[in-house]
């Protein structure tokens, strides 16, 4: 397939994100990529700007689940750990953090 085989569209066609993105994965985009760079059509701040602003809310969410996987636990803890019947393998499920 001419142009790579990953992409059906010319590289020139690409968004700045998506020549990014594909330029590892594809050597018409490495190519286009290294042009735009040449060209100074793309700034490197900018893109990195972006995908620091992007590692913060990545990060921002992480820290959102592992405070609810805690709260969960929490609560698994509580409302399983008083049960006497099932009490060692609730407890034991709870505290490996799988679902049931």
């Amino acid at each position: 397939m001419p142009g790579g085989l990953l992409i059906s569209i010319p590289a020139n066609a690409l968004s700045d994100e998506e020549c990014l993105h594909y330029a590892a994965l594809e050597p018409s985009a490495a190519a286009e990529l290294t042009r735009r760079l040449t060209a100074q059509t793309i700034d490197p701040c900018a893109e990195q700007d972006e995908l620091q602003e992007s590692m913060r809310r990545i990060e921002s969410e992480a820290d959102e689940l592992s405070g609810l996987q805690d709260r969960a636990k929490d609560a698994c803890m509580r409302n399983f750990g008083r049960r006497k019947t099932f009490a060692p393998l609730t407890l034991a499920i709870c505290r490996s953090g799988s679902t049931i």
